[in-house]
């Protein structure tokens, strides 16, 4: 033992600080304090009494089924160097189940300083993106989930998820107290508002479980009168959304064109053209019909300094933008159409809005008109391509025929991105080059990689907890159980850095680090 036992324990809650900043913020940090906890781990006395500990730990090799199951895989997987890059990512799904068995469960203080450091640092990653959405959006950054500077903006929004939870959880158990309920609730209103900002959807699909999950779980024990308050509330919630949002799509779907289609000419003689088999539609118009291209490109080159033939600030075909947002308003594709337009709405396009709607829109309005266009894109038979849900289909679609082609043992642990190359060429995807990518969909991924029979391991390493240990009853791990599910559905969530490492540090940290107070206060 290099220190006392004082002085490693110092340690270990130092290293799991940094590492919850790094999740935020840096790669670097990251693995700093993951290895800074994993040294720290086998210079500690009795390393032979905890290593013996760790085989007679049952939850433990629960957890570490799923890294086990990527040795295992190896025995028939044919590209090792794309294996080992990925049991090289994996390693904290050995790392944190080993070093937490046989550990000395945190106190209520080192608990609140890790959640402490993990929350601060959401804090300030959030105000750094806000700035950049106040300073930079739409200008110099056309996509809003881009303001996301440090890490994806998929993971940035589970991120903020978690740290709602976490505070909540902490107001709920009375960790929390005084004034700092009141920060905390602060807080709270606070990164829900930057869910809104960021406008991602997958940040919406966890939250909007997290709430269903924390209000099944309340609603069990409460009076019979709260509880039917609070379904009811939920059921009008749930209706009014589902009848907004079918509105909106009948608004924006619904044909309302009613040109005369024997009007040949603009009324300054270039031709019109018009698709009649793209039924494409903008905001109720049909994109291909009644355009001028003659006009269209002298009138517009006239009014921006952007050519075109050029892209606009997303890289996006300025043509087809402007196509979009003519036909948004209702206008045909001609001079006048261009003309029509404000300086606003030509600023608009050159920074890649396609829509007048989308200038009226923010938030999850606006990402769900985004979603109709794509989809209905999508079901008119129309390429996908650059189009991040509908391109996931297709994902989804070759991950499966690969699955079909390999079902019980998968093509194991290197061999998934190299399956993918080859089952794009087979299925003549109409996806190219740096688009076609993997499943993202890891749960799609397990079934790919080992197999029905690797899935199912994988799956009783998830759920078993809920069985063997009392802390998997808690609402804060049936919360963040949740969270990973809905990722795990949209994206490869255990195939990066800051994926499996929020994965593997926080299942084992609520699970077999955190206090029993926790679980023993929710029974």
């Amino acid at each position: 033992m290099l220190f006392g036992s004082k002085w490693h324990r110092i340690i270990d809650i130092i290293a799991l600080s940094l590492l919850c900043v790094g999740l935020f913020f840096s790669k670097a940090f990251i693995s700093i304090g993951a290895i800074t906890f994993a040294v720290n781990w086998f210079l500690k006395k009795d390393l032979l009494v905890r290593t013996k500990s760790f085989f007679t730990d049952r939850l433990a090799w629960i957890l570490l089924i799923v890294f086990l199951l990527h040795v295992i895989g190896l025995s028939w997987t044919h590209d090792f160097d794309y294996a080992l890059k990925d049991l090289r990512i994996k390693l904290p799904l050995l790392l944190f189940p080993i070093a937490f068995s046989a550990f000395k469960r945190f106190s209520d203080l080192e608990t609140k300083i890790i959640l402490g450091f993990f929350i601060s640092s959401a804090l300030v990653s959030t105000i750094i993106s806000y700035n950049l959405y106040l300073t930079q959006y739409p200008d110099q950054i056309s996509d809003i989930r881009n303001i996301s500077k440090y890490i994806s903006h998929i993971r940035f929004s589970l991120l903020i998820v978690m740290a709602i939870i976490f505070i909540a959880e902490g107001i709920r158990q009375r960790y929390i107290l005084g004034k700092w309920k009141v920060i905390g609730a602060i807080l709270i209103l606070w990164f829900i508002y930057f869910l809104s900002v960021i406008n991602v959807i997958g940040g919406y699909v966890a939250l909007g479980l997290g709430a269903l999950t924390a209000l099944i779980y309340f609603t069990r024990e409460a009076s019979k009168k709260l509880a039917t308050f609070f379904w009811s509330a939920f059921i009008v919630l749930f209706i009014a959304t589902g009848w907004w949002m079918y509105d909106t799509a009948k608004s924006y779907l619904t044909v309302k064109q009613d040109f005369d289609y024997s009007q040949e000419y603009t009324p300054y003689g270039d031709i019109y053209v018009t698709d009649r088999e793209d039924k494409r539609v903008e905001n109720g118009y049909y994109i291909t019909h009644f355009v001028a291209y003659g006009e269209l490109r002298k009138t517009w080159e006239k009014r921006s300094d952007i050519p075109f033939d050029s892209l606009d600030a997303k890289g996006q075909r300025i043509e087809m933008t402007m196509k979009r947002f003519i036909t948004s308003k209702g206008l045909k594709k001609d001079r006048d159409g261009v003309m029509a337009l404000t300086d606003e709405e030509i600023k608009a396009i050159e920074n890649g809005v396609a829509s007048v709607r989308y200038m009226d829109a923010s938030g999850i309005e606006l990402r769900y008109l985004k979603i109709l266009f794509e989809f209905n894109n999508y079901l008119e038979g129309f390429n996908p391509q650059g189009n991040s849900l509908t391109m996931r289909l297709e994902y989804m679609k070759t991950g499966w025929h690969i699955f079909t082609q390999n079902p019980f043992l998968g093509v194991g642990t290197g061999d998934v991105q190299a399956s993918f190359d080859r089952a794009y060429d087979e299925l003549n995807s109409p996806l190219k080059g740096d688009y076609r990518r993997r499943a993202h969909n890891q749960l799609l991924t397990f079934l790919i990689t080992f197999g029905a029979i690797g899935f199912a391991l994988v799956l009783f390493s998830f759920v078993a907890p809920f069985w063997s240990e009392p802390n998997a009853r808690s609402l804060v791990y049936i919360l963040f159980f949740v969270v990973v599910m809905s990722s795990m559905l949209s994206e490869d969530t255990l195939e990066t850095q800051v994926g499996v490492t929020f994965f593997a540090f926080f299942n084992s940290f609520l699970l077999q680090g955190l206090p029993r107070q926790f679980s023993n206060k929710d029974r």
